[in-house]
């Protein structure tokens, strides 16, 4: 399979959204498709942690909701996405504070962290005008 994500180094938009797959981590070969602006990866019985998505600054939207995906999100875990718009990890096990990272998205309109363990306040927030 690794070498099927070899070949899509170009591709801007990956839906594999509704697919229930067998429990198990998110496939590893997206961390090279750098060229990513959409991921939708919803519904789809992932675990795990989101370890690779700090080389993907080309991003501007991600949905996770829906899944088991588990951990602590870094504090820096925002800092490579400058174009972030949309984030959605509605639904999943994460847990401990909100990366304060999250501030220097300054171009997201629309965040979900709902349905989770996540803890902290939110004035970090508070220079998103574009936020709904």
């Amino acid at each position: 399979m690794s070498t099927v994500w070899n070949q899509c180094e170009e591709l801007e938009i990956l839906s594999l959204a509704f697919n229930s797959f067998n429990k198990g981590p998110m496939p590893d070969g997206i961390r090279n498709m750098t060229k990513l602006q959409e991921l939708y990866l919803m519904r789809n019985n992932l675990e795990g942690e989101i370890p690779w998505l700090n080389n993907m600054t080309s991003l501007r939207v991600v949905n996770f909701a829906f899944n088991n995906l588990n951990g602590r999100l870094p504090n820096d875990f925002f800092n490579q996405l400058p174009q972030l718009r949309n984030f959605s990890l509605y639904n999943n096990q994460f847990e401990g504070s909100i990366p304060q990272s999250i501030g220097n998205c300054t171009s997201l309109i629309y965040l979900d962290l709902s349905s989770n363990f996540l803890t902290g306040m939110l004035y970090f927030l508070s220079r998103h005008i574009y936020l709904k």
